[in-house]
C-alpha cells in the first residue's frame, strides 16, 4: 500500500538503462558499487519524496480497486545499514508494524492472500 522513506535523510535518483531507482545516498556503493552518485544520478531529500504516487505493478488486488493509491510515507525506522536500499515496502495487511502505519497514514489493510484450502 505505500513505501516508506526515513523523514530526515537523503536519497539518490540513479538510473539504469531506461529504469530510474531511488535509494538511500548512504547505501548507494553498497547496492550499486558505484561511490559517487555517478551520471544520471541526482540528490532529493525524503521531504521532497513523502506524498508522492506511484504504480505497483505486483498488487493485483489493489489494481481491481479504483479507490486504493500507492503512496511514500515517512517512517524513522528506515534502515541504512541493510537491504532494502533504505525503502521499505509497507503492506497493512500483513504485520503489526505495517498495521500500525496503515492506521496513521489512512492506508486500507488490504490481505493479498486468497483463501486456500487444506486437503488432508
Amino acid at each position: 500500500m505505500a513505501v516508506a522513506v526515513h523523514p530526515d535523510l537523503i536519497y539518490v535518483k540513479v538510473r539504469q538503462g531506461d529504469a530510474i531507482y531511488y535509494l538511500i545516498k548512504d547505501r548507494l556503493e553498497a547496492v550499486t558499487g558505484a561511490q559517487g552518485p555517478g551520471r544520471g544520478a541526482a540528490r532529493t531529500a525524503s521531504s521532497e519524496m513523502v506524498g508522492w504516487e506511484y504504480t505497483n505493478p505486483h498488487s493485483k488486488n489493489c489494481r481491481r480497486r479504483k479507490d486504493v493509491t500507492h503512496r511514500v510515507i515517512p517512517w524513522k525506522e528506515v534502515s541504512t545499514n541493510r537491504r532494502p536500499p533504505g525503502i521499505v515496502h509497507i503492506a497493512p495487511g500483513c504485520g503489526k508494524e505495517d498495521y500500525e502505519l496503515g492506521k496513521e497514514f489512512g492506508l486500507p489493510a488490504i490481505a493479498p492472500i486468497d483463501e486456500i484450502r487444506i486437503v488432508h
